[in-house]
């Protein structure tokens, strides 16, 4: 029995106790971070509870399950760093959007050949694929004594490691994120009205939200909770706002808005799923694991992202399908599409890696939505990168130096000879091949630079409420009608952000406007 099948019979044993699947974190030598007992689909799955309930990055660690891993479990493995992801070796097939993402390395179940374990247990214990009880009560009984330290050591770490059976919300965060506008909802919106109002109010929460002066790693100590969020998220059901979030990454890695919002309607509300055929507005196209939750808990979801990341590919990106579920831009119907505030850098962001890629510098490959990028200060750093010539990516210019000091090493050591010696030519065209890659790279950031432009993202991204409020002042005076209703809805909403103390700086001018008109 090889270490990973000790590990594997120990999470099957729990879970033939708790009548549930199960799935543990673990370590190299057998050192058992948590346990959780979940579902094998939708948002309460066995491996996305004992992830969440990590609270960080888990680097270079394992997940062990006993079931095959969704898309959901998956993802939050990427965005936590998990470097492999083993289960249980069953009848079904793997062959499905779980896999095809590649983003961790899967393992079935029991094999031969894991070089990263080594110790072989020395007795022979009942056999835990007929008898797992059998197999974790003999374990710890009679033949404790004859396994080896790793073994016994993954035995009492089992006993004392932390266990979930759910993904938990901050009580403080629940109570906040789970109210949501008591307006009537609009009967019918158009198209182009529905996707202009609600990814207005999308854009808007990143406004109110917006803080870029904390750091990413901001504890609850700093008085900042909220602190860089960057995305915002509602989610509709027949026009009627039902859930919305906020990125909180500073809080919890894998709290991102889409994420945010879908836990607290579920538990808000005590629900399994999304409405069938709700409708998820984001800001920004959403990465792996927000993809993987949205698919595991609705069916025949539409997502409209207002801006789309090159980069990533997801069970729902690029006009893919999976449970029904699929993502869109906003309806083209509009005459003046207002939600590219960002586009233009993520096609920066894409343009830099397809050169880094060509010179082969870096990999041109991408785990996730980006969020990171869209702070002030990266902004502010960007830009003043473009306003100065721009350089070499590290590996370029390190590339360049050397060549160059070689060159330059040459020179004092063989001035006597530079009449009748060149430099070798090997050298001399390498240089001259870096110094024209140099050139387009500069020409492709000065065009860059002439799309980019300049302003600040969160003044940019706070003028979407500003907006809103525009349009609900000329509405509030007239009859009811469903774009009243659609207004005053997103007006609701940003209300609860303010009272809630969500809102920063850049927001205050909408709350002073908001409350002095509408108080």
């Amino acid at each position: 029995m090889t270490n990973p099948e000790f590990l594997l019979a120990l999470a099957l044993a729990e879970s033939q106790k708790a009548k549930k699947e199960v799935a543990i974190v673990a370590d190299d030598r057998l050192h058992i971070l948590a346990l959780a007992t979940g579902a094998a689909s939708g948002c309460e799955t066995a491996i996305a509870n004992v992830l969440h309930g990590s609270q960080g990055r888990l680097d270079g660690w394992w997940v062990l399950a006993t079931y095959t891993p969704t898309p959901l479990c998956l993802g939050m493995a990427n965005i936590l760093g998990i470097s492999s992801v083993g289960f249980l070796d069953s009848a079904r097939t793997a062959r499905d959007a779980a896999t095809t993402q590649n983003i961790v390395r899967l393992n079935k179940l029991p094999v031969k050949d894991f070089s990263i374990f080594s110790t072989q247990p020395k007795t022979n214990l009942p056999d835990w694929k007929v008898s797992p009880e059998r197999f974790l009560e003999a374990a710890n009984t009679e033949f404790f004594s004859s396994l080896g330290p790793a073994y016994q050591g993954a035995l009492k770490f089992l006993s004392s490691c932390p266990r979930y059976d759910q993904r938990n919300l901050d009580s403080k965060l629940l109570n906040i994120f789970k109210q949501v506008p008591t307006t009537l909802p609009a009967t019918t919106l158009s198209s182009q009205e529905r996707d202009f109002i609600f990814m207005h109010l999308a854009f808007a929460l990143v406004g109110q939200t917006w803080n870029p002066v904390v750091s990413w790693d901001v504890k609850d100590s700093s008085g900042e909770k909220f602190g860089g969020n960057n995305v915002g998220a509602v989610i509709l059901d027949k026009n009627n706002i039902i859930a919305w979030g906020v990125n909180l990454a500073a809080q919890n890695p894998v709290l991102h808005a889409e994420s945010v919002a879908i836990l607290s309607y579920l538990k808000g509300n005590n629900k399994q799923s999304l409405p069938d055929g709700a409708t998820v507005y984001t800001s920004l196209e959403p990465c792996k694991m927000c993809a993987g939750m949205i698919t595991g808990a609705g069916k025949n979801v539409e997502i409209v992202i207002g801006a789309k990341d090159h980069l990533i590919n997801t069970v729902i990106s690029d006009s893919k399908t999976y449970n029904g579920c699929f993502e869109r831009v906003p309806d083209p119907g509009l005459s003046k599409n207002p939600f590219t505030v960002v586009e233009s850098w993520i096609d920066g962001r894409r343009q830099r890696s397809v050169e880094d890629s060509r010179l082969d510098l870096s990999s041109a490959g991408g785990g996730g939505a980006s969020t990171k990028f869209l702070r002030d200060e990266e902004d502010v750093e960007y830009r003043d990168a473009l306003r100065s010539k721009p350089k070499f990516a590290p590996e370029s210019a390190k590339r360049l130096a050397t060549v160059q000091a070689t060159m330059k090493d040459w020179d004092q050591k063989d001035k006597q000879y530079k009449k009748t010696h060149q430099y070798p030519t090997k050298i001399d065209t390498e240089m001259k091949t870096l110094q024209k890659k140099k050139s387009e790279v500069e020409a492709k950031f000065a065009a860059l630079q002439k799309k980019y432009g300049s302003g600040n993202f969160g003044k940019k991204f706070s003028s979407y409420a500003d907006a809103l409020v525009l349009e609900w002042k000329k509405l509030k005076s007239e009859p009811d009608s469903d774009k009243r209703r659609a207004y005053q809805q997103c007006i609701e909403l940003l209300k609860i952000v303010a009272v809630e103390g969500l809102t920063t700086n850049y927001g205050m001018n909408f709350v002073n406007t908001l409350f002095s008109d509408f108080a």
